[in-house]
C-alpha cells in the first residue's frame, strides 16, 4: 500500500467509519476507496481535497510518512461494550499521541518508566495461576516496590506519573469507552481515563486497576486478552489487586471496625476509595460475608446514597500533569508552535485535544518569548 492510501485508512479509521460510509460522502464508489488504501490507485487532487474535508485532516496528512504500526495490547476494562470500530478509531488516535510523544522526549527528560519485573513479585505467565492470595501478595509487594506504607496512597495520578506512565483523562460523551491502559511497544505505557460524571473516587481505583494490568498481565498481546473468557478472568484479578493496592489489609480493616455504612462514610474521605469499592474489599478478605454485603447495597439504594455515594461531590478528582507541564515547557521555550502537531503528525491539534483532556491552546499556541535552553534536554524531575 503507498503511503497516501495508508494515511486514508489510517484517517478513515480513526473516524470511525467503513469504506462504504467513506464512499458515500466522497460520491465515488467502495471500490475506489479500496483502490486507493490499496495503492492501485491514486486519488486525484479534487479528491484529496475532499478526503481532507470529510475526514477533517489537513491536506498535507497525507503526504506526511504514514505512523508505523505499533504493535500495543490495550486493556479494555469492558471490552464488549465498545465496538470495534471505536477500539480502531483510539488505537489510530493514541498512535498520533504517542508520535507527539516521542516529540517531546526528544527535548524533555520524562522519568524513566518504572515498573516491577515479573521475577521479582513472582507473577506467574499463566493468569491462571494467579490466586487470590497472590494478587493480595503482589499488590503489597507493589507498594513496599514503590516505597508506601500501609496507608492510603494520596495522590494515584502522581504515582503513575513519577513511574513515566503517562496518564490522560478525556471527558468523552461515549460512556462504553470507561478506562484503558495502552502498551506500545516502542513507547511508554498510557493510561487513559474516561473523566465524564466520574467521581474522583472512581477515577481513583481506575487508576489502580490500570496499573494492575500493567504489573500482572504486562506480558499479554492484544490476542490474548481479547479472548472473552481470559478477558473476564485478568479484570476480575485487576480488580482484587486494585482493591488491596489501595486499601491493605491490616490498616484498612482497623480503620474499618466496626463494619457499619457510618464508619465506612467517616473513613472515606481518608482513604479516598467509594463505600462500594470497601465493600467489595471486606467480602474479598473474608471479613464479611456475601449476604452482608448484598445487605449493605440494598441499605444504600434504600437510602438513595448509591449513586452518586456521599462525599462524591467534595473529594476533589486528581488531575495528570506530566503531558501538559512538559508542553508547557515547550511552549515556553517557542519549540511547540500553531504547526507541530499539523507539521509533526499531520493532525489538527484539536484531535490531540479529544483524546488527551489537553486544552488546544496547549498543543500548539505561540508565545512572544525568547528563551534560551540551558541544555540539550530540559530536565523533568520524577518527583
Amino acid at each position: 500500500m503507498g503511503n497516501i492510501g495508508k494515511r486514508i485508512a489510517e484517517a478513515r479509521e480513526a473516524r470511525a467509519l467503513n469504506k462504504t460510509q467513506l464512499a458515500r460522502k466522497l460520491s465515488v464508489t467502495p471500490e475506489a476507496v479500496s483502490a486507493w488504501e490499496s495503492g492501485r490507485y491514486v486519488p486525484d487532487v479534487g479528491h484529496l481535497s475532499k478526503l481532507s474535508r470529510i475526514l477533517q485532516m489537513p491536506q498535507n496528512f497525507f503526504s506526511i510518512p504514514a505512523i508505523q504500526e505499533q504493535q500495543m495490547a490495550i486493556f479494555y476494562r469492558r471490552l464488549s461494550a465498545v465496538t470495534k470500530r471505536n477500539r480502531l478509531a483510539l488505537r489510530r488516535k493514541i498512535a498520533w499521541v504517542c508520535h507527539l510523544l516521542s516529540f517531546v522526549e526528544y527535548y524533555v527528560d520524562l522519568p524513566k518508566v518504572n515498573l516491577p519485573e515479573q521475577s521479582e513479585l513472582g507473577i506467574p505467565s499463566d493468569p491462571a495461576k494467579l490466586d487470590r492470595k497472590a494478587i493480595f501478595d503482589i499488590a503489597r509487594e507493589s507498594r513496599r516496590f514503590y516505597g508506601f506504607g500501609d496507608g492510603p496512597i494520596s495522590n494515584t495520578i502522581r504515582l503513575l506519573e513519577n513511574m513515566g506512565i503517562i496518564v490522560l483523562a478525556p471527558s468523552f460523551d461515549d460512556r462504553t469507552i470507561d478506562a484503558f491502559v495502552s502498551r506500545p511497544n516502542s513507547s511508554r505505557p498510557i493510561v487513559l481515563l474516561n473523566s465524564w460524571s466520574a467521581s474522583a473516587v472512581r477515577l481513583r481505583f481506575d487508576i489502580a486497576h490500570e496499573l494492575a494490568h500493567l504489573i500482572l498481565h504486562r506480558h499479554l498481546d492484544q490476542v490474548a486478552i481479547q479472548t472473552p473468557e481470559l478477558h473476564k478472568q485478568i479484570e476480575k484479578q485487576a480488580h482484587l489487586f486494585a482493591g488491596a493496592f489501595l486499601m491493605p489489609e491490616a490498616s484498612f480493616l482497623e480503620e474499618c471496625f466496626p463494619v457499619t455504612l457510618r464508619v465506612m462514610k467517616q473513613i472515606k474521605p481518608r482513604w479516598r476509595v467509594s463505600i462500594a469499592a470497601m465493600i467489595m474489599r471486606l467480602q474479598a478478605l473474608g471479613a464479611i460475608e456475601k449476604d452482608r454485603g448484598q445487605y449493605f447495597f440494598r441499605e444504600m439504594s434504600r437510602q438513595k446514597i448509591r449513586n452518586p455515594e456521599p462525599l462524591d461531590d467534595e473529594i476533589k478528582p486528581e488531575v495528570p500533569n506530566l503531558l501538559s507541564r512538559s508542553l508547557d515547557i515547550l511552549l515556553q521555550n517557542n519549540l511547540l508552535t500553531d504547526n507541530t502537531c499539523q507539521m509533526q503528525i499531520g493532525v489538527f491539534p484539536e484531535d490531540i485535544a479529544d483524546v488527551t483532556g489537553l486544552s488546544v491552546s496547549q498543543l500548539g499556541q505561540q508565545r512572544e518569548m525568547n528563551l534560551r535552553l540551558r541544555s540539550d534536554v530540559i530536565h523533568f524531575p520524577g518527583k
